[in-house]
């Protein structure tokens, strides 16, 4: 693809190998979760990562334990190459694979530049924001203390305080996670919603949502090359609002009010805008997944997950890894 050096090669096996291999995982993990209904939005999660994890370290271990491993017959590409050099070098022109290979370094040099700024701005953003100490917001006191005694208690999550106007409410942090309140979330909502939102984002701290969702930024960035990890972090991330949707309702006991809560921050939220939160996880959805998180709080989210599905996962992903290495 690249060319015919060593590393343009080794470069070219696993760009193509990968998205080969996550074509294929994703379409095997989509038919398991229809075919066995899969509802428990935790486990899909865990099946919705295999087609990006599994891909990832797949063509490098087989490689490395199997070094005489055939290649796909995509790959067998130096009679391309060779051809490509020989038209190059009569017409006086550079090697179209030599202007590919340049274009690929330069965006690889691009994406991977941009997820370092832009985990580097999440570790920066805690610093961005003052510190809510217990006491200096007895209302936000209040209704964590609430929301912890019906968990069974626990530690306060670190809190912390913009003045902004906009409602805003998330959960950021790739080591310690950081509840981010707005003044315009404090005016905006009455106590039953507020205590919603907030039981929301105590669930993602208590799921380490936002360590996942730094991982899937990183992955994002590195596997740049690939279509379908954009999509693949997309849906994880719809599916991760849904668990943590799951474990709110849990602690509040309130679905119904819930669901309100739900639509109410639509009624008063702004458009919505990237505020450089990076791998920031939000109560705020809108179109289709809003209706979509309504209907799991009020129906789905209830609902016992087998013990057979627990084990999805391990099987499908041990599956994936040995299956993989006979089809590509």
């Amino acid at each position: 693809m690249f060319g015919a050096g060593s590393l343009s090669q080794a470069i070219n096996i696993y760009v193509v190998e990968n998205i080969a291999q996550t074509l294929v995982a994703l379409g095997l993990v989509a038919a398991l979760i229809k075919l066995l209904r899969i509802a428990d939005p935790a486990l899909r999660i865990r099946l919705l990562l295999l087609p990006i994890a599994v891909p990832l370290l797949a063509a490098p271990f087989y490689y490395a334990v199997f070094p005489n491993r055939q290649e796909l017959p995509v790959l067998t590409l130096d009679k391309l190459i060779d051809l490509d050099e020989k038209i190059s070098t009569l017409a006086g022109l550079p090697s179209l694979y030599v202007v590919i290979e340049s274009l690929f370094f330069a965006l690889a040099a691009l994406f991977l530049t941009k997820g370092a700024l832009t985990v580097a701005a999440s570790l920066y953003l805690r610093r961005r924001y003052a510190r809510l100490a217990p006491g200096a917001c007895p209302r936000i006191d209040r209704l964590l203390e609430s929301i912890l005694q019906r968990t069974g208690g626990g530690k306060r999550p670190s809190v912390l305080f913009t003045p902004c106007e906009e409602v805003r409410c998330c959960v950021f942090g790739l080591g310690r996670a950081y509840i981010l309140v707005s003044k315009g979330l404090l005016d905006a909502l009455p106590d039953e919603h507020l205590e919603a939102v907030l039981a929301h984002e105590v669930a993602h701290v208590r799921r380490h949502d936002s360590r996942l969702a730094g991982i899937l930024v990183v992955l994002r960035h590195v596997l740049f090359f690939n279509p379908l990890v954009p999509l693949l972090a997309r849906r994880i991330a719809c599916e991760s609002e849904k668990a943590t949707d799951r474990l709110a309702v849990q602690m509040s006991g309130k679905p119904v009010a819930y669901a309100e809560s739900l639509v109410g921050m639509w009624r008063v939220l702004p458009p919505a805008r990237d505020h450089g939160h990076g791998e920031a996880r939000t109560f705020i959805s809108r179109g289709p997944h809003l209706r979509e998180r309504v209907l799991y709080v009020l129906e789905g989210s209830r609902q016992p997950t087998p013990r057979l599905h627990r084990w999805m996962p391990h099987m499908a992903g041990a599956a994936l890894f040995t299956g993989l290495f006979f089809v590509c």
